[in-house]
């Protein structure tokens, strides 16, 4: 079961991946808000509760795991073979068994890089392949560093396609992101709700215990006024 999750994330897109981790998370936090309310108001015990915030947070870290060995891990092997073919080492190529942008992206490393190969004939075309490799670098450089706005230039050369792959991909990141925000508010919103309706039910708690309350005295109040009837009776009857 475990492999057919990790394969069904594995095959998702990237946006996908950081998006299902991230709702996750956030799905983590909020359940963590209402098996607190549960607790206060219905009773369940401690460890019940710690318990099913212990099977919720071994849920997201499941996907937090695969999706650093599909996302995070990909990246870093990829910005390798970069560095690797800029000091001029064409013979090195990505791996990656997704079917994601970042698969798509190491197919077209490998397959520029395969090309670069057969078409290298003398140091100047490889100082310009070089070239050409040092100036995407420079392009996506600004994604790792937190920039969503970088994009590469799609230029018609051997590096088109993966600058074509890399912009795919950074939209997708800034789409997540800015679910991220939405997600972010709404989660405020509900947590304002959740609070809020906890502290009713708190305020309801003590308003219906002065009524026990009063109910409790009234009824002493009665039986004490029954009493009397009954004393009085009892003295008119001898």
């Amino acid at each position: 079961m475990t492999e057919r999750v990790k394969k069904y994330i594995s095959d998702l897109s990237i946006g996908a991946k950081l998006q299902i981790s991230i709702v996750s998370t956030v799905l983590l936090a909020m359940g963590m808000v209402v098996v607190s309310f549960i607790e206060s108001s219905a009773g369940i015990s401690g460890k019940t509760m710690i318990l099913i915030v212990l099977m919720m947070a071994a849920i997201v870290s499941v996907i937090w795991v695969i999706t650093e060995k599909t996302v995070v891990r990909p990246i870093h092997k990829i910005m390798e073979i970069f560095n690797e073919i800029n000091q001029g080492h064409f013979d090195a190529r990505a791996t990656s068994a997704t079917n994601d942008e970042l698969g798509k992206m190491s197919q077209s490393l490998n397959a520029m890089l395969d090309n670069t190969l057969k078409l290298i004939q003398s140091g100047e075309e490889k100082n310009s392949m070089q070239a050409s490799v040092m100036h995407l670098l420079e392009e996506i450089s600004g994604l790792a560093e937190g920039d969503l706005t970088a994009r590469a230039e799609v230029t018609e050369d051997f590096t088109g396609a993966i600058a074509d792959s890399f912009n795919e991909m950074a939209e997708q990141l800034s789409q997540v992101v800015r679910n991220v925000k939405e997600v972010t508010l709404q989660v405020s919103a509900t947590s304002h709700e959740v609070s809020t309706s906890t502290e009713n039910l708190a305020e309801t708690s003590e308003i219906q215990a002065v009524q026990v309350s009063d109910a409790i005295a009234a009824i002493n109040e009665m039986s004490t006024s029954i009493q009397q009837v009954a004393e009085n009776a009892a003295q008119s009857a001898a």
